[in-house]
């Protein structure tokens, strides 16, 4: 198996998750990055970010203004939100449709929803381990900065964001090669978060409904195939 290399956004070098990356084996790099927070393996540009930042950037239309930045910039960005919906956050349903269709539907820049910084890390790692080649040197110095310059509302917002967040999770498990679309589903409906099934075993995967024996030793050999999954922060 090849190497995997992250690179993250110097402004990152506190945050738990490239400190997690890294004892799942990745080899993380720090350099200021024009746009966005992760690149990985030269072909995936992520823009990482809190709910609370995520719904201020609505507010302000940052968000948009983000998507196009990612876009402009790499062959295949994707942006992350990770945490659960706050009750302060009030994102009415239409602007939060909107902005799913503007990022994944318009400009097809996939808008994925992670619990917490063990999912967030999984899901960069899983992206991560997609591409088979090594980073090259030229690739990240393009990547490069080259310069230094009401309650119902709020219930339909948490609705939404919730929904959000399940199909998210249900991308997310498809990227392994034994998870369908049902079994992925039935993973969810069991375990509830990613975490909880990252941190399964053989024995409780296959109890899932169509997952035999040899398919839950698969997918935990692939959750765990460079060692056990780092403990919370």
């Amino acid at each position: 198996m090849n190497e995997i290399s992250i690179i993250a956004s110097s402004h990152l070098q506190e945050n738990p998750v490239p400190r997690l990356l890294g004892e799942l084996g990745t080899t993380v790099r720090f350099i200021t990055l024009k746009k966005g927070d992760f690149l990985l393996s030269g072909k995936y540009g992520v823009a990482y970010m809190s709910y609370d930042i995520f719904a201020e950037s609505l507010k302000s239309r940052q968000f948009y203004r983000t998507i196009m930045e990612m876009k402009a910039e790499y062959q295949s960005p994707i942006m992350i939100v990770e945490g659960d919906v706050p009750r302060s956050s009030r994102i009415d349903a239409t602007t939060y449709q909107n902005a799913l269709l503007f990022a994944s539907v318009t400009n097809r820049v996939p808008l994925l929803f992670t619990a917490n910084e063990m999912e967030t890390t999984h899901l960069i790692f899983m992206l991560a381990g997609q591409s088979s080649h090594q980073l090259d040197p030229q690739e990240i110095i393009s990547h490069e900065k080259v310069d230094d310059a009401s309650d119902a509302s709020e219930a339909r917002a948490v609705s939404h964001g919730k929904k959000g967040q399940n199909r998210s999770r249900l991308e997310i498990l498809k990227m392994v090669p034994e998870i369908n679309n049902a079994s992925a589903q039935a993973l969810i409906d069991r375990f509830k978060t990613l975490s909880q099934i990252f941190a399964s075993d053989a024995k409780n995967l296959q109890k899932v409904s169509g997952i035999g024996p040899k398919r839950a030793l698969a997918i935990y050999q692939f959750f765990n195939r460079n060692g056990n999954y780092a403990s919370p922060v």
